[in-house]
C-alpha cells in the first residue's frame, strides 16, 4: 500500500494540471470547484469556477446573491439543484458559522448539497485529515488495480471501495495523495484507451495482469430513460412580446424559467394540440397562427425529453417579456438552444 501511494503521489507531482482550485487550500474555492466538477469535464468546468469566482470572490459575497442570478450564471452547466444548494449553504456558512467553513465531517454533511465526497475532498485537502474521497476515477483505478469485480453502482459496493481507499490513503498526505488518484483516473486510468503499458502502476495492477482492463470497473445496467413529450407554447402578442414562466415543481429544472408548457404522454400534431383542455385561453382565439417552428430531443441523465415548441402569433393579449429580455434569466439548455435557432 505504501508503494501503491508513493508511486500515485510521485507520478502527480510531475504529472497534475494546473488548476486555480489547487493555488491554495481555501475551502471556499475547493468546495465550489468540487460541485462544479460533478458529472462535469474539468475543460467546461473550468470556465464556470473562473467565472463564478469572479463574480463572487468570497463566500460572503456569494451569500449576498438571489438565487435567480446564480441559475443564470449557472445556466448550461446542467443539475441546477446544485447551484441553488450552494447558495444555500453560503448563507449558512456565513450566518452560523461566520464564513469559516466547519473541518468537523458531521457538520459538514449538514451542509446542503455536500455529501461524503464533498466533505472528504475539504477535509484532507484543506484541513489535512484522513478522509478518502471516491469518484468515478478512484473507482475506476481501485477496481482495476485490484479487480474488484463488485458493480461500482451497486450501493453495497460502497464500503468495499470506501474500505480500499481507506487502506489506500497517505495519511501524511491526504489531501494530495485524493487529488492523485483522482487526476490518475483522468489522465492515465482512462474510462477508454487507459496508458497501461506506460502507467507506473502496471507491476501489480491485477487487471493488466490478467488482460481484463476494458472489463472493469463493473456496472450493472441502467435503468431505460423515461420519455417524456414535452410542448412548448411560445406566444407573440401584437407588439411582438412573449411570456416565460419560472419553473417551481420539484422537477428538473427547477428555478428555471421556460415558455408555458404542456406535457403529455405523446407527439402531438397541431388538431391535437388545439383541442388540448389545459391551452390557455390567449391560445383558444380565433385569428390566431399556430405553427411548429422547433423541434428537439434533449437527453438528461435519467429522462429523454422529445421536445416540440409551438408558435402562437397575433395573439389579442398583452405579455410582458421582449425576446431581447429573455437572456437575463436562467433557462434550461434547450430553450436557449431555441432562441439561438428563432427566426421569426
Amino acid at each position: 500500500m505504501d508503494k501503491f501511494s508513493e508511486k500515485l503521489l510521485d507520478w502527480y507531482k510531475i504529472n497534475k494540471r494546473q488548476l486555480p482550485w489547487r493555488n491554495s487550500n481555501n475551502p471556499y474555492y475547493v468546495w465550489i470547484s468540487e460541485i462544479i466538477l460533478q458529472q462535469t469535464k474539468v475543460s467546461t468546468g473550468l470556465k464556470y469556477f473562473n467565472t463564478f469566482v469572479s463574480k463572487y470572490p468570497t463566500i460572503f459575497d456569494l451569500s449576498k446573491s438571489t438565487e435567480e442570478e446564480v441559475l443564470l450564471i449557472w445556466q448550461g452547466l446542467g443539475y441546477y439543484s446544485r447551484a441553488i444548494n450552494i447558495l444555500k449553504t453560503a448563507k449558512v456558512v456565513t450566518n452560523k458559522y461566520d464564513g469559516i467553513f466547519p473541518n468537523v465531517y458531521n457538520d459538514l454533511i449538514k451542509l446542503p448539497g455536500i455529501g461524503d465526497y464533498t466533505a472528504s475532498a475539504i477535509l484532507s485537502i484543506c484541513f489535512n485529515k484522513p478522509y478518502p474521497v471516491i469518484d468515478g476515477n478512484v473507482y475506476r483505478v481501485l477496481s482495476r488495480y485490484f479487480d474488484v469485480n463488485q458493480p461500482i453502482n451497486k450501493h453495497a459496493s460502497k464500503k468495499i471501495f470506501h474500505d480500499l481507499a481507506k487502506s489506500t490513503l497517505d495519511l501524511k498526505n491526504p489531501g494530495d495523495y485524493n487529488e492523485a488518484l483522482m487526476e490518475f483516473g483522468a489522465l492515465n486510468c482512462k474510462p477508454l484507451k487507459p496508458l497501461c503499458h506506460t502507467c507506473v502502476l502496471n507491476e501489480k495492477c491485477l487487471s493488466f495482469k490478467k488482460n481484463i482492463v476494458s472489463l472493469r470497473p463493473v456496472k450493472v445496467q441502467k435503468k431505460q430513460k423515461k420519455v417524456r413529450f414535452f410542448n412548448y407554447l411560445v406566444p407573440f402578442d401584437l407588439e411582438n412580446n412573449t411570456i416565460i414562466i419560472k419553473r417551481e415543481d420539484n422537477d428538473i429544472w427547477k428555478g428555471l424559467y421556460e415558455f408555458p408548457l404542456i406535457e403529455t404522454s405523446k407527439t402531438l400534431n397541431s388538431d391535437d394540440l388545439i383541442y388540448m383542455y389545459s391551452l390557455p385561453s390567449w391560445a383558444k382565439q380565433d385569428g390566431i397562427f399556430i405553427s411548429k417552428i422547433y423541434e428537439k430531443t434533449h437527453y438528461l441523465t435519467h429522462q429523454e425529453l422529445r421536445t416540440v415548441f409551438w408558435l402562437f402569433k397575433n395573439v389579442n393579449h398583452k405579455f410582458n417579456f421582449s425576446l431581447n429580455s429573455l437572456r437575463n434569466y436562467p433557462l434550461p439548455k434547450i430553450i436557449v438552444d431555441f432562441l439561438d435557432n428563432l427566426v421569426l
